[in-house]
């Protein structure tokens, strides 16, 4: 087993009787907190980013056209071949990192699909602080519009090309 310790700033440290349980455990603190920046790599890596958000606009094209651009590079397929190819210890480690991430799929709910599927229903229109906070966080959060700016920054550091110069 492992046992996780986040120290004041809320850096994860890991303590596992095996090598084994430290890499799992790593997979399920990566799902906690970097589940929608994997998820977003894997789709882009695959071409896959317009079945998430549908066809939006992209890096001056469309999301539809980026994935088929993506899928034409073959990333995926080279992922699995090279996957294919790893020594038995490395694979069976590369297992445990797969299994902590899918165990924490079943824990943890990254608010940034909230947030993301908000943003997509609202397209065009103005959105209000008080609309989001209800949609993403619920009622009893409508005061604390910090998440709001928060989770706000973090999605546009992920998404916009310049996030200092966010498109309106």
């Amino acid at each position: 087993g492992a046992t996780v310790h986040l120290d004041p700033e809320g850096v994860p440290h890991v303590r596992a009787a095996s090598e084994r349980d430290a890499v799992f455990a790593v997979g399920f603190m990566q799902a906690r907190d970097r589940l929608f920046q994997m998820d977003m790599m894997r789709r882009i890596a695959r071409g896959r980013v317009s079945e998430l958000v549908g066809r939006q606009k992209l890096l001056g094209t469309t999301t539809v056209a980026f994935d088929g651009a993506m899928r034409g590079w073959g990333l995926a397929e080279a992922a699995e071949a090279d996957v294919r190819r790893l020594e038995p210890e490395l694979a069976r480690m590369l297992q445990a990192f797969v299994d902590g991430v899918n165990a924490g799929l079943q824990r943890f709910h990254p608010l940034e699909y909230r947030l993301l599927y908000a943003l997509i229903r609202n397209a065009g229109k103005v959105v209000t602080r008080t609309q989001l906070l209800r949609e993403v966080w619920g009622e009893a959060h409508l005061e604390e519009a910090h998440y709001l700016r928060v989770y706000m920054s973090a999605l546009r550091r992920k998404l916009e090309e310049d996030p200092a110069r966010p498109k309106l």
